[in-house]
């Protein structure tokens, strides 16, 4: 078992109850991994005020290690990508995006930082672990769940798009889903790009290969519809349909995702030179079987609800979602609008921000402003 030191504030606690994450063996003392990366590892707390008893409150908390951002040359991830997913975090407030609640560094020797913590409200599960238990019960999923993540999706992302940011890490590890009353919030914003006219966007995009769009995979311009795609195929696989997972063969693992896209949504004789120009000319023209994979898909949903949840309209916004052509496909708000989320989008109550989170959101950022002014301004 691999165990790490940390200085943790004392209002934080491990979270003994986690019966998901926790193995027995683990002191209770001690902090249990919930999640790890190259850069950053996550650990369940539990947030306690000052001198309360009870239950707490859950949290996840990331730490990010700086040093070494500045030693691993050939890292992805950079200090500039980690001053803006703090800052993303902590201003992108919505009731669909996870809530920053805190933020605190360790230092090391000479008094250097060493460690980040980004501390948020923790979810009861991700989207993966979920859609692994609807697989397992062969479940029919119901069209009031299917329906109310997508809208719950679009809603955060058009908050997004609405302030000139994609996500570009829309897949079901980075949605958490609360059990009760199946509220959907997106989890992390370390892969946000910011939008530009000219979609002069950096080459890399950190969402996962079998959830990039052909024009990421062509090395293409692109924009939020990289989002929109990785959603239509969020919805295959809460229908149980991991629809651009390439075959195990041998290969460039991009090359098997191009080529399994390809397979899927079919390649005219034209081969799409008025979308990608001549990207695709050496490839050979295949039929499409979309349509094909939606329909057995939609096997494994319950009957039609009404005139509007129906699996014909949910075919075809999943149609839509994965057009090929990035221009053709919708936008956020424009798939809310669509007949299968329209009813649900007007029905669906919108968490409003608490009082007290906003009251404790300006309470920080009264001393972020503060310490702007004396590092950024003169006194006159």
């Amino acid at each position: 078992m691999t165990t790490i030191t940390a200085q943790i504030p004392l209002e934080y606690s491990p979270d003994q109850q986690d019966s998901d994450h926790r193995k027995e063996q683990i002191p209770p003392t001690a902090f249990h991994i919930i999640g790890a990366g190259s850069q950053a590892i996550v650990v369940a707390g539990v947030f306690r005020k000052d001198g309360e008893r009870g239950k707490g409150e859950k949290v996840a908390m990331k730490r990010y290690d700086i040093v070494s951002l500045t030693t691993q040359t050939h890292s992805t991830f950079t200090h500039t990508q980690l001053l803006q997913e703090i800052q993303n975090t902590q201003y992108l407030i919505h009731p669909n995006i996870v809530t920053m609640m805190n933020l605190f560094y360790e230092e090391g020797l000479n008094r250097s930082h060493k460690f980040v913590w980004i501390i948020t409200e923790r979810m009861d599960q991700t989207l993966d672990v979920y859609f692994e238990h609807l697989q397992k019960g062969n479940q029919l999923r119901g069209h009031q769940n299917v329906s109310a993540l997508f809208v719950q999706m679009f809603r955060a992302l058009d908050f997004l798009y609405q302030r000139g940011v994609m996500h570009r890490l829309v897949t079901p590890k980075y949605i958490g889903m609360k059990n009760e009353r199946f509220v959907i919030k997106l989890l992390d914003l370390e892969g946000c790009g910011q939008i530009n006219a000219q979609l002069d966007h950096t080459r890399f995009v950190p969402t996962p290969r079998i959830y990039q769009p052909l024009e990421v995979i062509l090395e293409r311009k692109y924009d939020c519809g990289v989002d929109i795609w990785a959603m239509g195929l969020v919805g295959m696989e809460m229908l149980g349909c991991k629809l651009m997972k390439p075959p195990l063969v041998d290969g460039p693992p991009t090359e098997l995702v191009k080529q399994r896209i390809l397979d899927v949504i079919g390649l005219p004789n034209t081969k799409y030179q008025d979308i990608f120009q001549n990207c695709l000319s050496l490839e050979r023209p295949r039929p499409g079987r979309l349509e094909a994979e939606i329909d057995t898909a939609l096997d494994r949903m319950e009957s039609d609800r009404n005139s509007s949840l129906t699996k014909a309209n949910l075919k075809d916004l999943l149609l839509k979602l994965l057009d090929v052509n990035p221009q053709s496909r919708p936008r956020a708000y424009e798939c809310l609008e669509h007949p299968y989320l329209l009813k649900i989008n007007q029905i669906l109550e919108p968490k409003p921000v608490p009082t007290e989170d906003i009251q404790n959101s300006n309470a920080r950022d009264e001393g972020i402003l503060k310490q702007m002014l004396l590092n950024f301004s003169r006194l006159v």
